[in-house]
């Protein structure tokens, strides 16, 4: 570099502390974060992580000079600038830059020409060059290859690992130039025990690192799948890969639940970006989705060995040892055990959920699975007014990202007679980004004094859009359902609108329905529905009537067809029309 070395390292987390202070023990090093108690606790010589013992961070401070800081006039001086910040995925598994384009502007504002910038943290290939390059180089006004130049070289630290540490592990190097890479692989092996291995290019180095998690992910998924086999045979799964690990070339894995913010998270990287490319990766998606559910699946075994034993579930006191998603580490991250203790509902009346799913607005959202449903739509008033428009039993009708309280009370022979929905959502649908800051409310609360019959009452407010356009909705409804015979009706209303002086008046809408239903065989349901919608209540013009009859024919349990006729009526001027539907849905 034409002068000597003094690194910053970017992140003082789980990843950049053990490597910062096994820089500083050969270099001059300082630490930066932008959590101010964080950099606090480690000038005084504690790490929380525990990755970094006390001895060894007082160690690194007194003798070798380190020390922590969140000013940038501290780091200014420095010229190989290493970035270790997390690389997480959203609630939708798509991954989560912003931390790593934060740490890119840090660096633009303080790099120099002639400098270094080295990325470590997980990403899919193309990230360092393609995503964080471009921000140091607007921030910095410097050209890249040119002025500045960048390293990627992929973190390997197991937290809580005390036997493999971040000396002792062989790292992978790599450079934007040939020059650079044997810089970069240069200051890496002066402080590795096992040296490196350095890589052609920056993309390799960053495909390296993902494929690693994403081969243990699924390895463990298919130790999980086998897991789940052998116990419906009654066999003990343990005892298979004992036997099975006395041939010399098999591989000793076992099953368990994955969580944390590698092997959980760094998968999706790549996910994403293959089908940027036009490839799906089946195998890699399968085991992300098998091994998610692990929680919940280890929670239902349990449930079941406890009715084995004759131990009542309700009102049962569960011991729940280790919260964290791995030993000997403080981290809960993605903590599949979570899954298990929310599976396990320890509180009938109190549960918790957070994520997508079914709002609790209407009887035919909430009450009803969807692929039980006797119509191929849902009413006009349920469409309308709460937007749910895909057919019922197709995609994610009805859902939103948000959370909620439920539960039951006054149980009556395996059923709540008293049943209550309190949530809060984006308000703007399913896999969609929301568009304001504000938040939406729903309110549900269903009685059921017999077992077949119910009544409930629901409540929404919220505000849509950039605009933040109004939004109330109430209704009301009853259903009876004895398994035979069918008979619901909904009364559903609400109130559109702007709260502002410069638009139109909110205006009010309304709509109802009622049906009936008889499962004749066990294979053929005749229905028949009547509703009415007005889209502006008092407007003659805006009604709209509804007649359906509908024939469902569910030969087995896995195929399901129906067949809809609607005769549409409308108000004023407009034609009445008939329709025809057909849906044959696949039940998996």
């Amino acid at each position: 570099m034409g002068k000597d070395i003094k690194i910053c390292v970017i992140g003082l987390g789980y990843v950049g502390l053990p490597l910062a202070r096994l820089f500083s023990t050969k270099y001059p090093t300082v630490g930066f974060d932008m959590n101010r108690c964080r950099v606090d606790a480690l000038n005084d010589g504690h790490d929380a992580t525990l990755e970094v013992s006390d001895e060894l961070l007082q160690d690194a401070i007194g003798k070798h000079g380190f020390r922590c800081t969140t000013d940038l006039d501290e780091i200014r001086d420095c010229n190989f600038y290493v970035v270790a910040v997390p690389t997480p995925v959203d609630d939708n598994n798509r991954p989560d830059l912003k931390a790593l384009w934060g740490a890119s502007e840090t660096v633009g504002k303080v790099i120099s020409k002639g400098d270094i910038v080295v990325y470590e943290s997980t990403v899919y290939p193309g990230v360092t060059e393609e995503e964080c390059l471009p921000v140091v180089e607007r921030v910095s006004g410097l050209k890249f290859n040119e002025d500045f130049f960048a390293g990627y070289s992929p973190e390997r630290i197991n937290p809580g690992d005390k036997l493999h540490t971040v000396e002792k592990i062989k790292k992978v190097t790599s450079g934007s130039t040939p020059e650079i890479a044997e810089i970069v692989d240069g200051v890496y092996n002066s402080v590795l025990v096992n040296g490196t291995h350095k890589a052609p290019s920056i993309k390799v180095a960053e495909a390296s690192k993902i494929i690693e998690n994403s081969q243990r992910d699924v390895n463990i998924a298919f130790m999980n799948e086998l897991a789940k086999i052998f116990n419906a045979m009654g066999i003990d799964t343990h005892d298979v890969i004992e036997a099975a690990s006395s041939k010399w070339n098999f591989i000793k894995l076992t099953p368990g639940l994955v969580g944390g913010h590698c092997i959980s998270v760094d998968p999706y990287y790549l996910i994403q970006k293959a089908q940027v490319y036009g490839v799906l990766p089946r195998v890699m998606s399968s085991a992300r989705r098998l091994n998610d559910g692990m929680g919940a699946y280890v929670a239902n075994q349990t449930i079941k060995a406890m009715n084995l034993k004759g131990v009542k579930v309700k009102d049962a006191k569960i011991l729940i040892l280790g919260i964290t998603f791995k030993e000997n580490c403080p981290d809960i991250r993605n903590t599949k055990i979570v899954d298990i203790y929310l599976r396990y509902k320890p509180l009938e009346a109190l549960n918790v959920q957070v994520g997508q799913f079914k709002v609790p607005f209407s009887i035919e959202n909430t009450h009803y699975v969807p692929l039980k449903y006797e119509f191929i739509e849902y009413s006009m008033a349920v469409c309308r007014l709460m937007g749910f428009t895909d057919v019922c039993g197709v995609n994610a009708t009805g859902r939103d990202l948000g959370a909620q309280l439920y539960g039951g009370l006054i149980d009556r022979d395996g059923y709540s007679i008293l049943n209550y929905n309190v949530g809060v959502f984006n308000g703007e649908g399913i896999n969609t980004k929301d568009k304001n800051k504000s938040k939406d409310v729903v309110t549900r609360l269903m009685v059921q004094p017999l077992r077949a019959l119910s009544f409930a009452g629901y409540y929404y407010w919220g505000e849509v859009g950039a605009d933040y356009a109004r939004r109330t909705r109430y209704g009301g409804g009853v259903c009876y359902d004895d398994g035979r015979w069918i008979a619901r009706g909904e009364y559903i209303a609400g109130r559109t609108g702007i709260v502002s002086p410069d638009v139109a008046a909110p205006f009010d809408s309304r709509g109802y329905y009622a049906m009936a239903a008889c499962w004749v065989t066990p294979k053929w349901l005749p229905a028949a529905r009547f509703e009415q919608f007005d889209e502006v209540t008092g407007r003659s013009a805006s009604r709209q009537t509804n007649y359906t009859a509908g024939v469902t024919w569910q030969p087995f349990k896995h195929l399901r067809c129906q067949l809809n006729y609607t005769y549409e009526q409308y108000g004023g001027t407009n034609p009445d029309r008939n329709a025809v539907k057909a849906m044959l849905t696949g039940i998996f």
